[in-house]
């Protein structure tokens, strides 16, 4: 197949949709868990993307401007707006060190979170040393069992936890990258909904149920590929927006509109829309795509 025609076009209207479900997630609406899969579809497509091969210094580079630039520029937001709430930590008053890797915004642990996986996976891809499916199957099944199970069982601090739930999924997405044969690429996603069903099946639901629910979104997405569509690549370059946003949009509309609070998904729904309309307007300036 031609270069042109190996886009995963169903991953670019896919991220979309992944960010209406964080943002309903967010909105509390009934369901939620299941809405919070969208963030599992982020994570497994975050360890898959291989990326080009580059040199480390223009590695570093392009992964903090895309990345570390956002979350720096986003924390002065959303702490200028903790101002406004009278939220915000002040000097003087006691800080949690681990509050650092997250920002005044629980939802920005995603970034650094993204940062640092990406180099890690970067480093690993190439010198990977299986080329079998069957012990990368089995380390993964050890791993997705172990985090389901310590995220049960564990009360780590954000993002500590954030982490703990979603390194699994991200390591299927790696290993999917690995792995580049769709039979492989389908194995890995069916052994993740097997050990997930397993899990929910025990009464683990927070990073059981999400990997459930992503893992056939991901494996369509993997193996439906095509020419590029610019709608849907419109609508994917939208996403990243929509999640750092929403939470803004939410305060918004929770001043303007505060009956609307009263219906989780006419909330949720209206925030999803106002925030794709905030961010396909901010993208007309080329300055702010550098950060949305």
């Amino acid at each position: 197949m031609p270069a042109e025609q190996k886009r995963l076009v169903v991953y670019d209207g896919l991220k979309l949709l992944a960010a209406l479900g964080v943002v309903l997630f967010h909105a509390g609406v009934p369901g939620r868990d299941v809405w919070y899969a969208g963030m599992f579809v982020f994570v497994f497509f975050l360890g898959h993307a291989p990326g080009r091969s580059q040199p480390w210094g223009v590695l570093l580079r392009s992964r903090a401007q895309r990345l570390l630039l956002p979350w720096l520029i986003w924390c002065a937001v959303y702490y200028v707006l903790a101002l406004y709430r009278g939220t915000a930590w002040l000097p003087g008053t006691p800080l949690e060190l681990v509050s650092l890797a997250i920002g005044p915004a629980i939802h920005l642990w995603f970034l650094p979170f993204a940062f640092v996986c990406g180099l890690v996976f970067a480093a690993l891809r190439p010198v990977w040393p299986s080329r079998h499916l069957a012990p990368d199957l089995t380390g993964l099944v050890l791993i997705l069992a172990a985090g389901i199970v310590l995220n049960r069982y564990s009360d780590l601090p954000a993002p500590a936890g954030q982490w703990l739930v979603s390194l699994p999924m991200a390591a299927a997405g790696f290993l999917s990258s690995v792995h580049r044969g769709r039979a492989e690429q389908a194995a890995i996603l069916m052994g993740t909904m097997a050990v997930a069903g397993v899990g929910i099946a025990f009464g683990f639901v927070d990073g059981a149920l999400q990997a459930f629910v992503a893992a056939p979104f991901c494996l369509i997405a993997l193996l439906w590929r095509g020419r590029s569509n610019s709608g849907l690549v419109r609508a994917g370059e939208t996403a990243f927006g929509v999640y750092l946003v929403h939470p803004a949009v939410f305060l918004l509309l929770w001043k303007l509109v505060p009956a609307l609070g009263q219906t989780p998904y006419g909330f949720g729904l209206t925030a999803f829309a106002v925030s794709v309309a905030v961010v396909a307007l901010l993208r007309l300036w080329p300055p702010a795509r550098r950060v949305l």
